[in-house]
């Protein structure tokens, strides 16, 4: 008869594949509710990364909290299949939705050896570009008011006001000066 004695928990790390994250200021949004933090903002889906080192293993016992945790729940597995690299065993998973993610994930082995939370910043998939609208005049209309009102309206569910900008161009293309022209943001 053989047995192992084992007393060390296992090792859990996760982290995003792809991270190539929106760094540009016009694409980057300070969260409200994390005044001190920028949380990441990716435009495509991302391949989550789950790593867990002992010697043994029970994929079994991998708890996932894998959640969106702004505006829509949605409903996510963790990787089904683990390829092992020594004591290593390695997770993938792709998130596509768009959302506001929150994961963590923790572990036992088949000693019952419980591991620590493992978990990943919040971060944003928002693959919709924003939409730009402009009312209060026509494309390539003639005005002879000296008093034109248009407004342009920006709508996105993750838009940086401050990012906005707004550029007046006369026929010949030449960009109005904001000497020449009164707005309001």
């Amino acid at each position: 008869t053989y047995f192992t004695i084992d007393k060390v928990a296992p090792e859990v790390s996760v982290n995003l594949e792809q991270a190539a994250w929106v760094v540009k200021s016009k694409d980057r949004i300070k969260a409200s509710d994390r005044p001190d933090s920028e949380i990441k903002y990716f435009n495509s889906e991302q391949t989550v990364k789950f790593c867990i080192k002992d010697k043994n293993f029970d994929r079994d016992k991998v708890e996932y909290n894998i959640e969106a945790v702004d505006g829509e729940k949605v409903n996510i597995e963790g990787p089904t299949k683990y390829v092992k690299k020594g004591d290593e065993y390695y997770g993938r998973m792709t998130l596509k939705e768009e959302a506001k993610y929150h994961i963590a994930v923790k572990c036992m082995d088949k000693a019952e050896n419980e591991s620590e939370v493992a978990e990943l910043e919040e971060f944003v998939i928002d693959t919709t570009a924003p939409k730009v609208t402009v009312e209060g005049i026509e494309n390539n209309e003639i005005y002879e008011s000296s008093s034109i009102t248009p407004k342009v309206l920006c709508q996105d569910k993750s838009l940086d006001m401050n990012a906005v900008k707004i550029r007046l161009c006369k026929i010949n293309g030449q960009e109005v000066t904001k000497k020449e022209w009164d707005y309001k943001q």
